[in-house]
């Protein structure tokens, strides 16, 4: 068994929490160098790979984190996000599921799950998926955000309103929130509502092209 006494690896983690990404990795494998086996170790080198954007890396350390803890969701989780940075939505929805049935309550996972449903427009399955996020954390702001994306791209802009509300109510400061709004108002042929909307937008962040372009 791997003992640890000067918490190496903790440090990592947090450096990697701190956003600083090429120290985390220096330490990480600095550890993995001396011959440590850890699936947090794998985990955290393919969370580094995901944030490096080398997706296929880190498909490669989840799979060897989940080895290493079998029965963790975590690992899955991370597998899920990297397929779906490499566009294989089938087998990121397979990996969320199977994070979902190792930890029913990761909340992350399911979350997720509604993302993959989206891109491959899959509304049903999606907004099944988003009642169990809401059971689990009534406050997520995301997952609302997501829907709203996957009925606009639908053609329900009322329906893609009502999300973008659910998700300002839980997050005011959401950056897309107050575009998403204007261009549902936009297309539900309420222009006055739609410029205000656009104006809260640019006064958030006036390079918001979306905003500009609906503002003009």
């Amino acid at each position: 068994m791997w003992h640890d006494p000067e918490d190496r690896l903790q440090k990592a983690i947090e450096r990697f929490e701190e956003a600083d990404v090429a120290t985390a990795w220096r330490m990480l494998r600095g550890l993995e160098r001396k011959g440590v086996e850890s699936p947090r170790i794998e985990l955290y080198l393919g969370h580094c790979h995901l944030e490096l954007d080398r997706p296929a890396a880190a498909v490669r350390r989840y799979r060897r984190a989940a080895r290493l803890a079998p029965r963790r969701g975590e690992p899955w989780v991370g597998l899920g996000l990297a397929l779906g940075r490499l566009g294989r939505l089938r087998k990121a929805c397979s990996a969320f599921r199977r994070a979902i049935r190792l930890a029913p309550d990761l909340e992350e996972a399911h979350c997720q799950l509604v993302h993959c449903h989206v891109l491959l427009g899959e509304m049903d399955r999606a907004i099944v998926a988003a009642r169990r996020v809401e059971a689990l954390d009534p406050t997520c702001a995301h997952v609302h955000r997501h829907l709203a994306v996957g009925h606009f791209v639908d053609g329900r802009f009322a329906d893609s309103l009502a999300a973008w509300r659910r998700a300002e109510a839980r997050d005011a400061d959401h950056p897309e929130v107050a575009t998403g709004v204007g261009r549902c108002l936009a297309h539900l042929r309420r222009p006055a509502e739609a410029r205000l909307a656009f104006q809260r937008a640019l006064a958030r962040d006036p390079r918001d092209v979306g905003a500009r372009l609906g503002w003009a």
